[in-house]
């Protein structure tokens, strides 16, 4: 029964591994990360004195471990890693007389599920994350039963007699968890992270009578770098071999440019037809009449009134400093005269578009992801006032 546990569990995984890069979205953010992390490693089974509080006196129960995981963020919020663990485990019994010592080799493939991006709004630049973990792996452990007191040796687990690295017991495990991941900038996070390893036996500690599966906890704080997290740029305007037909991008249209007529060479002896112009006659001046006594005022062409409230597609801000429209022009393939700058709550933020509906704003942030390669650009509004902090 617990051999067919693990094998749903992992075949899970594995489907879930397939299956998941075909579902996701263009726009969604990738990259690569390492991440080294070290923290504490306990153990809940049969041989402990608490179910979960450890204790510290008469053979301590405090263990440590260190990690290195590699994976990569498949899209905003499924993730996927593998991890090298190694730690060590002890446990108390005082009134079995009994305690062990061990220490473990652990490889795994988790999966990460971020909660912020699931439930809130689709960001990588958000400054606290936290999201779940689960996965399957195998652990290596070697596992020595002593008489407390007296320090003999009862029993052995592994130790030369198991399947594993160098002998030790070879065993499924089942790790579920939970982290949080703290943004320093973008390629410098902290993450802080506690999973259980349910095992796939009742042997770890040599006593089989209690607990159906033994468990046990590592709970770390860990320094991620990633990498390969700049944005991908967008195609570049495309123009036909004798450049008279512009392709839109956005509408996906071609549109006519119109030619600048040049007129072609006279050739020698050819007869050319001059044209008489009529004589113009003088043009009388204008009667000016005094500005005291004047009535006439001049029109000004009204410019079309802005929707109110106005929605726009924010690409960029900075905090303090401004930034150059021209250089966000270049990176990103906009019009420069398309991009707005304007201050809110000591930011300078970016602009594009002005839309008097939200769907209308929607759509030209989509094309802006897709096409220009700013994956987190968002629908913003403005009033008379500026922008508004929250959508109307």
């Amino acid at each position: 029964m617990k051999k067919n546990l693990l094998t749903v569990a992992f075949t899970a995984c594995l489907t879930l591994l397939l299956i998941l890069p075909s579902t996701l979205k263009a726009q969604d953010k990738s990259y690569w990360e390492v991440n080294l992390n070290g923290g504490t490693s306990l153990f809940f089974g049969d041989i402990k004195q608490y179910q979960w509080v450890p204790v510290s006196n008469n053979e301590n129960e405090w263990r440590f471990g260190a990690g290195l995981q590699f994976g990569r963020q498949l899209s905003y919020v499924f993730g996927v890693r593998g991890q090298a663990l190694y730690g060590q485990l002890a446990g108390t019994k005082r009134e079995w007389k009994r305690y062990f010592q061990s220490d473990y080799i652990e490889t795994d493939l988790n999966f990460t599920i971020n909660f912020n991006n699931i439930f809130g709004q689709k960001r990588s630049d958000r400054f606290f994350n936290l999201y779940m973990i689960t996965g399957v792996g195998l652990t290596q452990y070697n596992t020595t039963v002593y008489e407390l007191g007296t320090n003999k040796i009862v029993a052995q687990v592994g130790n030369g007699y198991g399947k594993g690295i160098g002998g030790r017991t070879l065993e499924g495990i089942l790790t579920v968890g939970m982290g949080a991941d703290l943004r320093i900038n973008d390629n410098l996070h902290v993450t802080l992270e506690s999973a259980n390893r349910g095992m796939n036996s009742d042997a770890y500690d040599h006593w089989e009578k209690g607990f159906p599966f033994d468990v046990y906890n590592y709970t770390s704080l860990g320094l991620s770098w990633r990498f390969g997290v700049g944005k991908s740029k967008a195609p570049p305007y495309h123009y036909s071999e004798n450049e008279t037909n512009y392709y839109d991008y956005e509408t996906d249209t071609t549109t006519q440019v119109d030619e600048e007529i040049t007129p072609e060479p006279v050739q020698p002896g050819q007869q050319v037809e001059v044209l008489e112009i009529e004589e113009q006659k003088p043009v009388e001046p204008p009667v000016v009449v005094p500005a005291a006594t004047s009535t006439t005022t001049v029109q000004q062409p009204e410019s079309p009134a802005k929707p109110n409230p106005e929605y726009r597609v924010q690409i960029k801000a900075k905090y303090g400093k401004p930034l150059s429209r021209e250089k966000l022009s270049a990176q990103y393939n906009i019009p420069v005269n398309e991009i707005r700058e304007d201050r809110h709550n000591g930011y300078y933020i970016y602009t594009v578009g002005s839309y008097a509906t939200y769907n209308e704003a929607r759509d030209r942030r989509n094309v802006i992801r897709n096409i220009n390669g700013i994956y987190d650009a968002f629908v913003v509004a403005f009033n008379e006032c500026g922008r508004l902090d929250k959508l109307p």
